[in-house]
Order: C-alpha cells, then sequence, then structure tokens
C-alpha cells in the first residue's frame, strides 16, 4: 500500500531520467555553451571583448540561441514528457501502475520542471562566479544575473506548462505541440486580428489607435522575443506566475478527468470539438478577411475572404478531427457553422449602430483632438506636447463636421481623419474615417483657418523665437545649398514673418500638396529643432530674403538644371518585365521619341513651380541637375497643374 499512497516512485523517476534527461543535460549545455563560455571566449580575446557590452542586458549576450531554447525546449520536454498519453500501449501501461493519477502527474510534471529550472540555475551561479574572478561590472552585475535567471525560469515554466496543459486535451504528440504554439500566440494574435477587422463591421472604428496597444505584452512567445531590447516588469511577471498556475491546475484537472481510450485521437474531451472548429474558422476568416481588405478594399472582396476563410477553417478542421485529408464531408455540420456565424454577424451589426451614430453633447466635451495623424496624439513627448481644441466654437465644427460625415458615408477618398474627445467624466471617444475632404470643404476651411486650429497644427506658432539660435534653409533636391543665420535681431525678425505668414495662410494653401523646393528649420536653445514648411504662398518671407541679400545663395534657377524630361507615368518600366531605375527608363523613353524635352528655360522655371516629389499623377517630369548623374523626379499633384503644351505633346 506504500506505493500507492507515496509522493515520490524511484521506478518512475528512473523512466522519465531515461525517456527525456538527455534533453535537460542539452538543455544546460547550450546555456553553458550561449553565456559562460561565449563570455569567456570574448573575455580571452581582446580585440572581441569590447563586443561583448550589454549594458546589463544578458539576453543579449547569444540571444538568437537563448530565445531558441527557451521557445523550443520547454514544449519539446512536455510532449515527450506526457507522450504515454498518445500511445496506447505506453498508457495503459503507466496507468495500470499503483499510483493515482494525481501523483502520477505531479512527479512528471515536477520532475519535467527540474530539468528546466535547475540548468538555468547552475548557469546562473557559473556566471556569478565569473564575474568575481574576472572583472564583469562594466558588462553586467550579480543583480543583472539573477534578474536573468529569473526571467528565463519565468518563460520557460509558462511554455512548459502551456505544452502540459494542451497534452491533456489531445491524443496525438503532433497536434500537442502546434496547439501549444498557438496558445502561447493566441492572446496577441486574435487581438490584432479582431482589429483589423472591426473596421469592415464598424464605420469609424480607428484601427491605428487599438493597434498601437502593445499587443506584444499578451503573448508570451512574442515577448520572449523582445527579451534582448526590454525588461519584464513586475507586473507581467506577476501575470505570468497567475496564468501559469492556472494552467497547471486545469491540466491537474483534465488529466484527472481524461479517458485513456482516447490516446490517438485529435481531441480527447468531445465537448470540445465544436469550440475548437469554431476557433479555426473563425481565426481563418479573420485572417483573410484583413488580408483581402488590405489588398482590395472593396465590399465584394472581403467578403469572398470570408467565405474563402471559412472554407478553408472548416476543412482544415475536418482534416485533423479525421486524421486524413480524404475525410467524408460533414454537410449538417458545415451548416449549422454557417448560420452560426451569419446569424452573429447580423447581431454584432444591429448592435453596433449605437457606436456608428454616437457623437457626444457639446457640454459633455472638456478638448478635442483633430488631426490626419494619430501617432502624434498616442506618441506624446515632453518636447511635443499633444495640441488641442478647447474654443467652443471650433468644438462645435468639429461636431458638425461628424454629423456630416455620419451622414455622407458613401463619401470615400484619400483624407484620413481622426477625431478624439475627451469628455469632462475622464471618458474618451475616438473614431476614424476615411473620406474626401472635397465634399466637407465648408467645416474644413472654418476650422483650419481659425487661428487655434492652426497654433495645434503648426509648431512655429508656439514657439518663442527669443530661444532661437539658428536658422537654416535648405534647397531640396540634388543640389547642396544652404544659408544659415544666427544673427539675433534677423533671427527673431524671420521667426516673426514666419509666424505671420501661418496665421494669415488661406484654406486652400494649407491643403495644398505641392511641396516647396526649400526646407525651414530653426534650431533652439534647448537643442529642439522647430520645421517650417516653406509654402509657395509664403511671398512676404521670400521678400524679406531677397531683402536681406540671402535669398539668390538658395534659390534654385534654371541655371542649375540641364535638361527636362516629362514622360507618361504609364510608360515607365521595362517590356521585359526586368527591373529598371528611373536613369534607364528616361533614357530609353527618350531614344525612343517617347519623352518630352524641355529646353526653354521660362518653361523650366514654370515647372518647377508646378511639380513636387508625388507618386501620383499621369506625367512625371525628370529634373537633370548640372554635376548630377541621376535625376531628380517630381510629379503634378494633379491634373490642373498639367501645363496645356504637355497634355498636347502626348494626346497628338
Amino acid at each position: 500500500m506504500h506505493s500507492r499512497t507515496s509522493w515520490l516512485n524511484k521506478e518512475i523517476l528512473f523512466l522519465i531520467g531515461r525517456n527525456t534527461g538527455w534533453i535537460g543535460i542539452l538543455y544546460f549545455a547550450g546555456l553553458v555553451f550561449a553565456l559562460p563560455l561565449n563570455v569567456w571566449m570574448r573575455i580571452s580575446n581582446e580585440e572581441s571583448y569590447h563586443y561583448l557590452l550589454t549594458y546589463g542586458r544578458m539576453f543579449r549576450v547569444n540571444y538568437f540561441l537563448q530565445a531558441g531554447m527557451i521557445m523550443v525546449v520547454p514544449v519539446l520536454l512536455s510532449v515527450f514528457l506526457f507522450r504515454f498519453l498518445h500511445v496506447k500501449q505506453q498508457a495503459d501501461l503507466i496507468h495500470s501502475l499503483p499510483v493515482r493519477r494525481g501523483t502520477l502527474f505531479l512527479q512528471f510534471s515536477a520532475a519535467g520542471l527540474s530539468m528546466l529550472v535547475l540548468p538555468v540555475i547552475l548557469t546562473g551561479l557559473i556566471m556569478s562566479i565569473m564575474t568575481g574572478a574576472v572583472d564583469l561590472g562594466q558588462h553586467f552585475q550579480y543583480e543583472d544575473i539573477w534578474k536573468w535567471t529569473f526571467t528565463t525560469i519565468l518563460f520557460t515554466s509558462i511554455f512548459y506548462v502551456s505544452g502540459i496543459a494542451v497534452a491533456m486535451l489531445t491524443g496525438l504528440s503532433v497536434i500537442q505541440a502546434v496547439l501549444t504554439y498557438i496558445l502561447l500566440l493566441f492572446p496577441s494574435g486574435i487581438f490584432i486580428l479582431v482589429i483589423l477587422n472591426l473596421k469592415n463591421f464598424l464605420f469609424g472604428f480607428p484601427e491605428e489607435y487599438y493597434m498601437n496597444v502593445q499587443s506584444e505584452n499578451f503573448s508570451p512567445i512574442i515577448k520572449a522575443g523582445m527579451l534582448d531590447e526590454t525588461f519584464l516588469t513586475v507586473s507581467e511577471a506577476a501575470v505570468y506566475i497567475v496564468v501559469s498556475v492556472i494552467l497547471f491546475i486545469l491540466a491537474f484537472f483534465l488529466y484527472k478527468k481524461r479517458n485513456i481510450e482516447y490516446a490517438s485521437q485529435a481531441l480527447v474531451f468531445p465537448v470540445l470539438t465544436p469550440v475548437f472548429q469554431f476557433g479555426l474558422i473563425f481565426s481563418f476568416m479573420l485572417l483573410t478577411g484583413a488580408y483581402f481588405t488590405a489588398m482590395q478594399p472593396d465590399s465584394r472582396w472581403t467578403i469572398f475572404g470570408y467565405a474563402a476563410g471559412f472554407t478553408i477553417g472548416f476543412l482544415t478542421s475536418e482534416m485533423i478531427l479525421q486524421k486524413t485529408w480524404r475525410m467524408s464531408f460533414k454537410l449538417k455540420r458545415l451548416i449549422i457553422f454557417a448560420a452560426f456565424i451569419a446569424l452573429a454577424a447580423m447581431v454584432f451589426q444591429i448592435s453596433s449602430k449605437n457606436y456608428e451614430t454616437y457623437i457626444p453633447q457639446e457640454k459633455e466635451i472638456d478638448r478635442v483632438f483633430f488631426s490626419g495623424n494619430i501617432y502624434s496624439y498616442m506618441d506624446e513627448y515632453e518636447e511635443q506636447p499633444v495640441r488641442y481644441l478647447t474654443e467652443k466654437k471650433n468644438i462645435h465644427i468639429v461636431l458638425g463636421l461628424h454629423q456630416a460625415i455620419l451622414e455622407n458615408r458613401n463619401s470615400h477618398g484619400s483624407e484620413r481623419v481622426f477625431i478624439i474627445y475627451e469628455l469632462h467624466s475622464g471618458e474618451k471617444v475616438v473614431r476614424g474615417y476615411q473620406l474626401n475632404r472635397d465634399h466637407f470643404d465648408a467645416y474644413f476651411e472654418s476650422l483650419y483657418e481659425s487661428l487655434e486650429f492652426k497654433k495645434s497644427d503648426s509648431e512655429i506658432l508656439s514657439m518663442n523665437e527669443n530661444k532661437a539660435d539658428k536658422l537654416t534653409i535648405t534647397a531640396r533636391g540634388p543640389h547642396n545649398r544652404q544659408v544659415t543665420i544666427t544673427d539675433e535681431s534677423l533671427l527673431k525678425e524671420a521667426a516673426q514673418i514666419l509666424k505671420k505668414e501661418v496665421e494669415e495662410e488661406s484654406y486652400e494653401s494649407m491643403v495644398n500638396r505641392m511641396d516647396s523646393l526649400y526646407g525651414i528649420e530653426f534650431l533652439l536653445s534647448d537643442d529642439k529643432r522647430v520645421y517650417v514648411p516653406w509654402k509657395p504662398t509664403y511671398t512676404n518671407f521670400r521678400n524679406w530674403l531677397i531683402e536681406q541679400g540671402l535669398y539668390e545663395k538658395v534659390q534654385v534657377t534654371t541655371d542649375d538644371i540641364s535638361k527636362v524630361l516629362i514622360i507618361k507615368r504609364e510608360n515607365l518600366g521595362s517590356e521585359t518585365g526586368m527591373e529598371l531605375d528611373f536613369n534607364q527608363s528616361f533614357e530609353i523613353l527618350e531614344e525612343e521619341g517617347k519623352a518630352l524635352k524641355i529646353g526653354s528655360d521660362k518653361k523650366v522655371e514654370e515647372l518647377l513651380e508646378l511639380t513636387s516629389w508625388t507618386s501620383e499623377g499621369d506625367y512625371v517630369a525628370a529634373f537633370y541637375f548640372k554635376g548630377n548623374d541621376y535625376p531628380d523626379i517630381k510629379g503634378f499633384t494633379s491634373a490642373d497643374k498639367v501645363p496645356e503644351y504637355v497634355k498636347n505633346h502626348f494626346e497628338r
């Protein structure tokens, strides 16, 4: 009776050591090779010693090997350790022993855990001895070594326990390994897939806002791949410990309920079969739906993507459950899943109407963030704080625009707009829309021309000109021309003129995508830089530079250009399918008579003003600057910018 109640069984330990002990030995050898041996080789060679610098991050030493062992060894051990559950003869043999199931589980689990923990502790001890014997203080301290030890044990444990938990659900070792990695990746993966697909069902859903969430923290397998760059926080460690304990307890009870007869079955609990199938189908639908939406944002392709994902997911799940690709087709089951998913989609669409139409009341709003770039809101820096709209007039305009967008959902365009309402209650309402700005010009014009919006959009308006140390004006393109102003009075005068230019800038100028040939940058006394785009409408600033005798020093003129070639964008490329650079393409098209060569100084000067760095438009202009082998490629931002002589040349 003693063997039936004793927790420790020597015969079982011997069996475990004989079957899986080699994994622990190899793991220890791998850790020694990755860390102590690697460090010793570095410090014994003066030429490679400086490459050891880790700044206290021991994971930076031979990290790919370390990360690979963290991700592979625990799962491999769980597969080999509990393989007796997946082979009927072994399952019958082990469970015929006079040992309780709970004792068997604890003994196998503890033996496997010791094979993972002991090599890490021994490696940590070796590294500590080396640190004491050799001066490694500039690389890592004792504290860094034991942080590494704890983190490695924690990650190997959660990988190991996840493998054990999955082993209790399946009767196939291959399925166990695959499902373990799916489980470890699932939290981050499903979060990203859901976010990418919600925009197909929720009008105004800002996927960029939610994609900025650090979803890698949800998944141990992704987090393990980043340990060389990030430290594990106390809260993250606590979560991993709690999850590991929960998975271990769950595995314990599942093992006690598991039927031995289900060895070699894909799933040993029949109740999990529909859950597994639905999860696989749902994941494939999200994956293919997101893919086809990204490749071709058309509702027909999106529907095709979901249908394809449903088909692939259903067939894959059936092949796994039936353990053959020549499976019998379950039409009734397919219809049930299809009906359930269609019903769920309809219910979700109906219930989401409140989300799509909700606009907070003006009295509830504290301030509003309105921009085409949401990352300036999420990545707030001390030197570049987020700028909000707080004036009632502007908040009222944003609310009116929001309502107009909801009433004109079919307005499709390239303009991306984000609206974030921060309410007095502390809550946030975040929306993002893709629209044609021309359909809402009245709202945009009123908002853009307000001084408050310009202050939120243009950093120079909040710049203290007394802190300006230097102003640099640079001619863009292949030529290298700069004008630098350091005189205090001239700096202040230039800043004031530019501020006035921005304050008086019209809506048409603000939304004009035409780039200037020049860039303006202020360097402040605190090393902060303020960039100002030089718009074509900033004539007062140009005239001021002319008065100071500075404009001609940076001005790009027709004397700098040897020739200009204009071609149709559709002619770029190679008929053979081989990749050609722009220079080759223009040369070939010029030889074939498919390029318009501009020689008139007046026309070249006009083209300098009309073209911009853009990939849009039907025509491309190549400016060949003197002294440069490669042309400067520009385009026309809109059809009305294309001169008539260009259109007439290519249309004849």
